[in-house]
């Protein structure tokens, strides 16, 4: 039987060189978030939350023998509560907690969006239902905190943004995936847990976090980095999450922000390249933003790809694609014939019998989880449509 992991050592100081650390032992390794532009306070709840969901995941449980928020804990029984009700979720809430009502500080109203200059992050500050007072951005999610260049680039990107609509940027760090336990758990799991701990962290001078959240659509699983479903529930008295961008589809949201001067010159979908450009314009996330940026007519416009080579060719060169809801809802809009045609070859070649058998795992269409492998009869929803849209698609 594998042994709980245990939370101690809560804490935050200002570091010698400037800026403040929030930091905890999780197991006998210590997980922490630095900034040099804010305040970072220690929140148990949330290096609580983050740990207790990646232990889960990787089948132990979490002893945290420290006071914990009653507003918090209400809500994350409330989460699990919900992740039992969709099936094939450990479970154990974290135990040793103290639970204490906690009086809420003094209402700063101030709001923060963690913003990465990705299309989600673009749809939630022009189009979301709030307008915030700061960007934030985090080196050592997506980009890994080794990967200095891209981080540095990153950075200074979200900061021109801040600073062309007289935003305050704040700059985090973290090493959480970095450590040994909270790394073996799925990224694509934990993001939002991960992303609520820096968002509590960042308590002291925010009390509302803006979270973008990813589409729900026929073949999307929306547990991949911040949940629509559950975003608020990480929320405590201190720090409220709001779910920012609805969950409107990718092509929803590309149409909404497509003429944007400032996205046309900062869009950034691509975590892979390390070029000049933003995007690498040839992997297959890059592809599928530029396809739906020609349909709205505004690829050659962005200046964040490179339009060296024809989009075309470079699809008929990706040997396989793991967007095909995003292309399925592409077809289905009328499509010009070059486009259209590139486009079903290439879901014609798509996904292998290994993603298929794992979409049949773990796709989620807005709580409805499908069970058993490709052999058994179930097909994934996204594979399902595909097969419609090309059946009915003149070529």
């Amino acid at each position: 039987m594998k042994l709980n992991v245990r939370l101690s050592g809560v804490r935050s100081r200002r570091l010698r060189e400037g800026g403040s650390r929030a930091s905890a032992r999780v197991g006998w390794r210590t997980v922490w978030f630095e900034s040099p532009d804010v305040e970072l306070r220690a929140s148990v709840e949330g290096f609580c939350g983050a740990a207790w969901l990646a232990a889960l995941k990787r089948g132990r449980g979490l002893t945290a023998p420290h006071d914990v928020d009653a507003v918090w804990w209400s809500n994350v029984q409330e989460l699990h509560s919900q992740w039992q009700d969709r099936g094939d979720f450990p479970r154990g809430l974290p135990r040793g907690v103290r639970v204490v009502d906690s009086a809420a500080a003094p209402r700063q109203r101030r709001t923060a969006l963690f913003f990465s200059c990705g299309a989600d992050s673009f749809y939630s500050l022009f189009a979301g239902p709030i307008r915030p007072q700061a960007l934030v951005f985090g080196h050592g999610f997506d980009i890994p905190l080794c990967d200095r260049q891209r981080g540095k680039a990153a950075e200074e990107a979200v900061k021109s943004v801040a600073r062309e609509l007289s935003l305050e940027a704040i700059s985090l760090s973290t090493n959480y995936r970095a450590h040994p336990i909270l790394r073996r758990a799925n990224w694509g799991q934990v993001y939002g847990a991960a992303m609520a701990a820096a968002g509590h962290a960042l308590g002291g001078e925010m009390d509302q976090i803006l979270i973008s959240t990813g589409e729900s659509s026929p073949g999307h699983d929306s547990s991949w980095g911040a949940d629509w479903r559950t975003v608020h529930l990480w929320s405590s008295a201190a720090v409220r999450f709001v779910r920012a961008g609805g969950v409107d589809s990718r092509l929803t949201k590309t149409r909404a922000i497509a003429g944007h001067p400032l996205v046309q010159q900062r869009l950034r979908v691509c975590w892979q390249n390390t070029g000049l450009l933003e995007n690498c314009s040839r992997c297959d996330k890059c592809l599928c933003m530029m396809a739906m940026l020609e349909y709205c007519g505004s690829l050659r416009a962005f200046c964040t790809f490179d339009h060296s080579e024809s989009l075309l060719d470079r699809l008929d060169r990706l040997p396989r694609t793991g967007y095909l809801a995003n292309y399925t809802e592409l077809l289905a809009q009328g499509l010009d014939r070059p486009l259209r045609t590139a486009i079903k070859r290439l879901l014609s070649r798509s996904p292998s019998p290994a993603q298929q058998r794992l979409a049949a795992k773990s796709v989620v269409l807005r709580g409805a989880q499908l069970e058993g492998p490709i052999g058994a009869g179930v097909t994934p929803p996204a594979r399902i449509a595909t097969r419609r849209v090309l059946r009915s698609t003149p070529s």
